[in-house]
């Protein structure tokens, strides 16, 4: 048995698209989403629906405030970790704009909802 196992070639698996996408994973998935995702995928759908898939924008001093206020841990966190993950995050539809000195986040909402749904943050099945 433990030659036929060591002499099974698995160069060709591909762990993360092979494995089944059940509910439980799905389940997972989300609950494991690290805090500022989370606020984003809940902020960005939340916006979505009263928008009815439109553009909105917020400033950044605000949207991290509405964060920091959501937290019901101790977190810390600062003004700038939030925009850098925002950044690093690369969700489609929402980008910063700067205007008199004062950064926002202007968020196509129907493009940033179809990119949380590539990126596996919200499932595929969500609806408007």
């Amino acid at each position: 048995m433990f030659d036929r196992l060591m002499n099974t070639d698995i160069s060709a698996v591909d762990w993360r698209n092979d494995r089944p996408v059940t509910s439980f994973y799905e389940d997972m998935r989300e609950v494991s989403l690290d805090k500022e995702m989370a606020f984003l995928s809940d902020w960005i759908t939340t916006e979505h629906h009263k928008s009815k898939g439109g553009v909105v924008s917020r400033d950044a001093k605000s949207l991290f405030e509405e964060f920091r206020m959501s937290l019901f841990e101790n977190y810390t966190t600062n003004p700038v970790k939030f925009g850098i993950k925002i950044k690093n995050y690369n969700i489609g539809g929402l980008k910063p704009v700067r205007s008199h000195g004062i950064l926002k986040y202007e968020v196509d909402t129907k493009a940033a909802v179809a990119s949380l749904i590539v990126k596996g943050v919200l499932r595929a099945n969500w609806t408007a």
